[in-house]
């Protein structure tokens, strides 16, 4: 369930009369941001131990991949190429309560929802490849 989640609504973008047309009103569900937990700390470990051992196996993380994601390429894999992974999420039943979660944060029923893409990214902070000239 959605208990104990942080819910911050967008601010409206445009005033009504330059609103581009739609017949939604503001705010729609669509316009909160919901934070929660899904995993427990010692899941996300475990999720991110897999998702390491895997991506030194296959060196996935070590170049962005352009085929999947042509407009924003990202260093990840499919979570469906990480058997491992797989399990282990079909094993703490992650399926089910992230789209009860999400059911219950947007107003639909769990049953109608389902992933189109789920995928583990690697993201590396650091300098930006923007210098300015420096």
């Amino acid at each position: 369930s959605s208990s104990g989640s942080i819910q911050i609504t967008v601010p409206q973008r445009f005033p009504e009369s330059l609103s581009p047309v739609h017949q939604n009103p503001y705010p729609s569900a669509l316009h909160t941001i919901h934070i929660s937990q899904v995993l427990s700390p010692s899941q996300a470990s475990t999720c991110l131990n897999l998702a390491r051992t895997y991506a030194a196996e296959t060196e996935c993380w070590s170049q962005k991949d352009t085929e999947r994601h042509s407009a924003y390429s990202t260093a990840d894999f499919p979570i469906e190429d990480c058997a491992e992974m797989q399990s282990y999420l079909d094993e703490i039943d992650f399926e089910s309560r992230i789209f009860e979660q999400l059911g219950d944060s947007f107003g639909v029923e769990k049953n109608d929802l389902e992933f189109l893409d789920l995928f583990c990214a690697h993201y590396q902070g650091g300098e930006s490849s923007n210098r300015d000239g420096e």
